[in-house]
């Protein structure tokens, strides 16, 4: 039998395995399923090795001041005008998935507060904070934002097709002239936190959700902090409880910062807890979490 033929003969093989597979798990119960995954998540973090995590350029907790940030007035009023003109990309609902409308405007609320110069998005997906971060920095007059993403997501079978959305992130961009400070890379988060030259005054991580690699994530971003950076991470569960009324967790964020605490006392979360607009679900209750030092 030839090279090819083996090949073949084995992917037929691994093809029926998968077929098998996907009727098995029909007949588990959803609950199964994740306690089933949440199970192997947390032996693939324990069995990873320790990293080491410099927190001397973390946003300090104690200089944080959230409702200064959020509340401000200005920043409203650049918000309402921004807003509309991503609304006849997005909608105002979550309707296309990614980050929802409160915590992009949370996000849209920090950048024009705080003024970063560099921004690193880990998790580009269909863009949808992208056009937030590219928006705030066009109005702010100054900054940069490097989005990162496993898949090309400008490709014609990228993520923002399958949604039915009108165009790709990057033609997004261009529709509201946000696209001159934004550069878009394919890559696995790992490799590009690893091998990145430049520092980023604010680095979102929204990628691959995974425990083991949020903890490798972290410790890679942190190095590429400059002094006084923020981390913000979404999808940070808090004791794995819910935060909406669906009931829905994504357990990996929490359970990769819980060991990083546990190993570097003078790191801490800060959720952000209640934000002053309705996220999803009609509630106010935000997943977006600020990694500080305490010292």
């Amino acid at each position: 039998m030839s090279e090819t033929s083996k090949m073949n003969e084995q992917q037929k093989i691994a093809d029926k395995q998968n077929t098998k597979f996907r009727g098995i798990k029909a007949f588990i119960p959803t609950s199964a399923l994740n306690a089933m995954r949440n199970a192997r998540a947390n032996k693939s973090l324990k069995n990873a090795p320790r990293l080491a995590f410099n927190s001397q350029n973390l946003l300090k907790l104690g200089d944080i001041q959230l409702d200064k940030w959020l509340n401000n007035s200005d920043c409203a009023q650049n918000w309402s005008e921004d807003q509309k003109n991503i609304a006849k990309i997005l909608g105002h609902q979550d309707k296309y998935g990614g980050v929802n409308p409160g915590d992009r405007q949370a996000i849209y609320t920090l950048i024009n507060t705080l003024k970063p110069e560099n921004i690193l998005e880990i998790g580009t997906h269909i863009g949808a904070s992208t056009l937030y971060f590219a928006s705030v920095i066009k109005r702010n007059g100054v900054g940069k934002l490097t989005t990162v993403d496993i898949l090309d997501v400008n490709a014609p079978d990228a993520p923002w097709k399958g949604l039915c959305l009108p165009a790709s992130p990057k033609d997004n961009l261009k529709t509201i002239d946000c696209d001159k400070n934004v550069e878009f890379i394919q890559s696995n988060s790992k490799d590009f936190l690893e091998q990145a030259k430049q520092k980023f005054d604010f680095i979102f991580l929204d990628g691959d959700h995974g425990s083991k690699t949020v903890y490798q994530e972290v410790s890679l971003a942190l190095n590429l902090l400059r002094p006084n950076g923020i981390l913000l991470l979404h999808d940070y569960y808090p004791d794995k409880r819910p935060l909406f009324p669906d009931g829905h967790i994504i357990p990996g964020p929490y359970s990769a910062i819980k060991r990083i605490c546990e190993e570097n006392t003078d790191i801490k979360p800060y959720p952000l807890g209640e934000l002053p607009w309705e996220t999803k679900q009609n509630v106010n209750t935000t997943s977006l979490a600020i990694l500080t030092r305490l010292n």
